[in-house]
């Protein structure tokens, strides 16, 4: 059975610290937050269209918010 993906908190969110690359950390049905080695936080969503596996970035904003993701998981 796959481990499911805990939700990301607020604090975890604004402890992520840049990295020489980009890196992802899932937040749960398939949102992830991409991390920017300029220090920008982008919310990520993965989906599989006709058996590709596609993804779409949600925001660019500087500051990323659980208010944000809330608001996106109920257009889903």
């Amino acid at each position: 059975m796959p481990k499911l993906a805990t939700p990301l908190t607020e604090t975890q969110i604004a402890e992520l610290k840049p990295r020489a690359k980009r890196y992802k950390i899932g937040g749960g049905h398939g949102l992830y937050i991409l991390v920017e080695p300029t220090g920008i936080k982008r919310w990520q969503m993965v989906y599989k269209r006709q058996g590709m596996e596609t993804s779409l970035r949600l925001t660019s904003r500087r500051l990323t918010t659980l208010s944000a993701r809330k608001a996106t998981q109920k257009l889903m």
